[in-house]
């Protein structure tokens, strides 16, 4: 991807930001196998013309999404959630949602938050929708991490029959690199907090915990796939650091507690990636059939169809 700043580069980044301004270097592009390191890596090579004189032309392997710009989303999200509940004056009730305690914050580190970030929290009802966002850690850079509650504010009598809700898990950006997933998951939150009936009947039946950005720190400083201590973070889940690691400590142990629940269930846990060569929507899932029964094992490979 490229922009060039001649096209109109400060009117752009002002009104939409940075990611929307880019286009996609289509052509001269390859990957090249060096065959003689070990382990193999590869070479991206590319071409470009250059239309302008003394122009400046930036390059960026994925589309560029930061942690400003989600920000930025989630106020504008929060900002309409709350236009709309001052609107329809709701009536509160919480009977159907039951929220996680995660206790990862200390004094100093709230101040610092405080001090640092805007809107540390926000809990939001209208008539259909209970929104609440909290925060699940500090990241080892001091950024705060945010898990987002998204289900429905007021359930349908026939739904008060069923069990309690279960819960569908969604994170992105553990590779700092891969924006495709910022991208998929800002449309997730547009789906789920909008007014379409399918998003109403996922409202009604589940309980969406949403953590947008599981590392901040290697967005910021711009890694590829690793973290601030230089750990790829998707590879720590089997014992993961709470110093080191904490976003996935926390919502490990947030799973656990889950899953421990015998009240509630997670129905499904999704991690949105980016891919360097293959393209179009696609799913990796657990091989539970060695862990487990032929009936989980089936049951993952039905569930993307």
């Amino acid at each position: 991807f490229f922009f060039q700043a001649e096209d109109g580069i400060r009117d752009s980044v002002a009104s939409r930001g940075l990611g929307d301004v880019y286009k996609r270097q289509d052509k001269g592009n390859g990957y090249t196998n060096n065959a003689t390191t070990q382990p193999v890596f590869y070479t991206l090579t590319f071409s470009h013309k250059f239309q302008y004189d003394d122009d400046n032309v930036y390059f960026a392997f994925w589309k560029p999404y930061s942690y400003t710009r989600l920000t930025k989303f989630l106020l504008r999200c929060e900002s309409n959630l709350n236009k709309e509940a001052n609107t329809m004056n709701p009536h509160i009730s919480t009977a159907s949602f039951s929220p996680i305690s995660i206790n990862t914050r200390n004094k100093k580190q709230e101040k610092k938050t405080s001090e640092c970030w805007i809107n540390a929290e926000a809990e939001i009802e209208t008539r259909e929708i209970l929104y609440k966002r909290e925060q699940l850690c500090l990241t080892l850079g001091g950024i705060p991490v945010d898990i987002i509650t998204i289900t429905s504010n007021h359930d349908p009598e026939e739904s008060r029959l069923d069990k309690k809700k279960s819960y569908i898990v969604l994170t992105a950006r553990a590779h700092s690199g891969e924006t495709a997933g910022s991208y998929k998951m800002q449309a997730i939150i547009n789906f789920l907090i909008g007014r379409d009936h399918i998003a109403r009947a996922l409202r009604e039946k589940y309980i969406f915990l949403i953590v947008q950005m599981l590392n901040p720190d290697g967005v910021v400083i711009g890694n590829h796939r690793c973290c601030l201590g230089e750990f790829d973070i998707n590879r720590c889940w089997s014992t993961p650091s709470r110093y080191m690691q904490p976003t996935v400590f926390q919502l490990k142990a947030m799973l656990s507690e889950l899953y421990l629940n015998k009240k509630s269930q997670i129905f499904s846990y999704c991690d949105l990636h980016g891919h360097s060569q293959k393209l179009n929507s696609f799913i990796f899932a657990c091989n539970a059939f060695r862990n487990y029964e032929l009936f989980s094992w089936i049951k993952i490979r039905l569930f993307p169809r």
